[in-house]
């Protein structure tokens, strides 16, 4: 059985508060929004309950516990890996690579630009396209363990943009 990964760009965050790290931003009104409605999508079309990775940034864990509650996972239960903020393609490479073979279906959770230029990297449907916040794209991998993960490896199984999911 092959495994299963789906990348989730955080929801839209807030930017009125000039004073607030980036790392600490909260979700916007639309965020707010988005996020349980990509997750509830998300629940219906994963095949299998994911293990949940997300990057520490209050965005991201903030739209991960959107999906945690669509898939009725414990929230304590998600990893958080400090690698995944402001990660590069080949930072995310390395985070996928090193996690443990316990689960063939996992959720990870981070941002603009690595993300999206990670998930080029795994799928050639994705080069040129930038992953929209809450962006869910859900793949199929061609390798039994996560530390084979390897450039084209992925089939692309279903990309949803907010903007394409009825409200």
């Amino acid at each position: 059985m092959s495994l299963t990964l789906s990348l989730v760009r955080h929801a839209k965050s807030a930017w009125d508060d000039p004073e607030l790290e980036d790392f600490e931003r909260p979700l916007n009104a639309r965020g707010r929004r988005d996020a349980p409605r990509m997750a509830q999508l998300a629940a219906t079309q994963c095949a299998q309950v994911p293990i949940l990775l997300s990057s520490p940034a209050v965005r991201a864990i903030t739209t991960a516990r959107r999906f945690a509650e669509a898939f009725d996972i414990d929230a304590r239960t998600m990893r958080i890996d400090a690698r995944l903020y402001e990660a590069s393609a080949g930072d995310w490479c390395e985070v996928l690579q090193s996690q443990p073979d316990d689960g063939k279906a996992l959720m990870a959770f981070g941002h603009n630009p690595g993300i999206s230029a990670f998930a080029a990297w795994l799928c050639p449907d994705m080069r040129g396209v930038e992953m929209p916040t809450a962006a869910l794209l859900i793949l199929e991998l061609e390798c039994q363990r996560w530390a084979e993960l390897a450039p084209d490896c992925a089939r692309r199984i279903a990309y949803h943009r907010p903007r394409d999911v009825e409200a």
